[in-house]
């Protein structure tokens, strides 16, 4: 499958909180064949990991309510920052509401998977992000990657009349 072996490439950084989640992530990394990955159980870390390693994605493992992503988001999307400020971001959110998946939405995530999550799913998404990618939307009250998707079969009915020019969107392609 084509998806598998281009996610062999990969690498990512995921933050998640507790020492299951940390090994849950372990796990489900091996098991989406991607072999480049830091988890990190701080954002101070998992930012600096980003600065350093320069991934190709973020993976964030949370629960609801959780009050470090917005320092991580505002870190992470900031012209200040060191690192790529472009960097896609898969949020994976246990039990999720709706307003938890607006939440991330707003914060500035590009693939959102629920958790508990199959390798499948998980993998999907890390494709979507790293190498199908979402342009930016930079303007005053907002800086990341923009909601509306590409016209593909899998996402259902197109809602937009126009399609985006995708020429500028800095993303990895496939062999």
């Amino acid at each position: 499958m084509a998806l598998q072996d281009d996610i062999k490439e990969v690498s990512i950084v995921a933050n998640c909180r507790s020492r299951e989640e940390h090994q849950f992530t372990q796990q489900l990394m091996s098991a989406c064949g991607i072999a480049s990955y830091a988890v990190k159980s701080e954002s101070r870390a998992a930012l600096k990991s980003v600065i350093d390693i320069k991934p190709d994605a973020v993976l964030l493992i949370y629960d609801k309510q959780e009050q470090y992503l917005d320092e991580f988001f505002k870190t992470l999307r900031s012209p200040l920052f060191e690192g790529n400020r472009y960097l896609p971001v898969v949020a994976a959110i246990w039990y999720p509401s709706i307003a938890e998946i607006k939440r991330a939405i707003v914060l500035g995530a590009g693939e959102i998977v629920s958790m508990p999550t199959t390798t499948d799913a998980l993998s999907r998404a890390i494709y979507r992000a790293v190498f199908v990618g979402r342009p930016f939307i930079d303007v005053e009250s907002y800086f990341g990657p923009c909601r509306r998707r590409k016209r593909m079969a899998n996402f259902g009915k197109e809602k937009r009349k126009v399609l985006w020019d995708y020429s500028h969107a800095s993303v990895k392609q496939t062999a």
